[in-house]
C-alpha cells in the first residue's frame, strides 16, 4: 500500500513540476540599448518594462547594464515596452513583436529631459505671540 502512495506521490509532483516550465522552444530574446537624446550617451540602470499587450498579465522589469543595453528573454507575443530613468521622460514603444522569424532588436531608445521646475524657495515666519 504505502509503495502505490509513494509511486502516485512521485507521479503528482513530477505532473506539477514539468507544467510549471515554458518550453524553450516558445522563447525569444529581446536586446536594445538606452541612451541621453541629447548627449548620445548610453544610459546606464535605466529601467526597462516589458507588457504583454494581449493578456496585459505577463510583464517583467529589468535593468540596462552599464553601457546601456539590455537584453530579456521572452515567451513569443506582442508586447509593449517602457524605458524610464529618473529625470527623464517615459518612452514607450508600442507592438513589438518576440517570435523566432526575427532578430528582435528595438535598437537605439533616446530619453529626452523632462522638463526642469524652477526654483522654489521656502520662507519660514515667525508666528507673534500675544502678550
Amino acid at each position: 500500500m504505502i509503495k502505490y502512495f509513494y509511486v502516485i506521490l512521485f507521479l503528482l509532483i513530477s505532473n506539477i513540476a514539468f507544467s510549471q516550465k515554458i518550453k524553450v522552444d516558445s522563447l525569444g530574446a529581446l536586446t536594445g540599448t538606452v541612451i541621453d537624446s541629447t548627449t548620445k550617451l548610453p544610459m546606464p540602470f535605466s529601467t526597462v518594462r516589458i507588457v504583454n499587450v494581449t493578456n496585459r498579465s505577463y510583464s517583467r522589469v529589468a535593468a540596462s547594464d552599464t553601457l546601456g543595453r539590455f537584453n530579456i528573454s521572452l515567451p513569443f507575443g506582442k508586447y509593449n515596452i517602457e524605458v524610464t530613468y529618473v529625470g527623464y521622460r517615459l518612452k514607450i514603444i508600442s507592438g513589438v513583436v518576440i517570435n523566432s522569424l526575427n532578430k528582435n532588436e528595438v535598437g537605439v531608445i533616446a530619453l529626452g529631459t523632462s522638463t526642469m521646475l524652477t526654483e522654489v524657495v521656502i520662507k519660514e515666519q515667525k508666528k507673534q505671540l500675544k502678550p
